[in-house]
C-alpha cells in the first residue's frame, strides 16, 4: 500500500506508513528501502540515505537498495560513492538498465567521455528500447563529430519514445551541423510541438530560421 502511495505522489502518507511498518517489523529491508525511496522524493535525501543503509545492513545483497542510494549519493554530487554503490548493484542484477544508463551520465559529468559511451551502451544491450540512453548517446557520438552516427541514434531515441522533446532537438542541432537547414528546422518544430515552453528549442529554431 506504501508503494502505491508513493507511486501517486503521497509521500507524507507513504513515510508514515512505512515508519509504522518499521516499528512493527524492525528486519523487514524492503520497508528501509521503500521509505528511502519516499524520503528522497521529497528532497530528504540525507535521510533517505540513512535508511537504505540499514536496509544493506539487514540484506547486504539488497541490490535495489544499492541502486536507491547510489542515486542518492549522485544527487548529492558524491559522484565517487555513488559510482561504488551503481556498480555494486550491477555485480548482483546485471540487468539493471538504469543502474548502467546511471553510470553513464556520471562519467558524462565527470568528462569520462568514453566510459560515458561504454555505459550507455550497456544500458541499451540490456534494455533495447531505452530512449533516454540512445539521446545521450546520440550526444556524446555527436560532441566526437560523428554526426551521421548521432542522427542515427535521435531517431532511434524517438522510435522508442516519439514524445522525446530533447531527441528532436538535438536531430535539429546535428542536421544544422551538416548544414540540412530544413530537417533542422522539421525536428525543432517537433520538439516544440511536444513542449511549446522549450526555450532551447525555440532558441534554436528562431536561429535555423535565419539559415534558411
Amino acid at each position: 500500500l506504501a508503494v502505491i502511495k508513493c507511486e501517486n505522489g503521497e509521500y507524507d502518507e507513504a513515510i508514515s506508513d512505512l515508519l509504522e511498518l518499521i516499528k512493527n517489523y524492525p528486519k523487514y529491508p524492503e520497508a528501509y528501502n521503500n521509505l528511502g525511496i519516499a524520503l528522497k522524493e521529497i528532497d530528504r535525501v540525507d535521510m533517505a540515505i540513512n535508511y537504505l543503509k540499514q536496509a544493506l545492513y539487514i540484506k547486504k545483497d539488497y541490490s535495489q537498495a544499492m541502486y536507491n542510494l547510489g542515486n542518492c549519493y549522485k544527487l548529492k554530487k558524491e559522484n565517487t560513492l555513488s559510482i561504488e554503490m551503481f556498480h555494486k548493484s550491477i555485480e548482483i542484477d546485471k540487468e539493471n538498465a538504469e543502474a548502467y544508463y546511471n553510470l553513464g551520465k556520471i562519467y558524462d559529468d565527470i568528462g569520462e567521455d568514453f566510459k560515458s559511451i561504454e555505459y550507455y551502451q550497456k544500458a541499451l544491450q540490456v534494455n533495447p528500447e531505452f530512449s533516454e540512453a540512445y539521446n545521450n548517446l546520440g550526444i556524446k557520438y555527436n560532441n566526437i563529430g560523428d554526426i551521421n552516427q548521432a542522427i542515427l541514434l535521435y531517431k532511434k531515441a524517438i522510435t522508442h519514445n516519439e514524445n522525446n522533446e530533447d531527441a528532436f532537438n538535438n536531430l535539429g542541432i546535428s542536421y544544422q551541423e551538416l548544414n540540412q537547414i530544413t530537417n533542422a528546422i522539421s525536428s525543432y518544430k517537433k520538439a516544440i510541438q511536444i513542449n511549446e515552453n522549450y526555450a532551447e528549442a525555440h532558441s534554436n529554431l528562431a536561429h535555423a530560421l535565419l539559415l534558411d
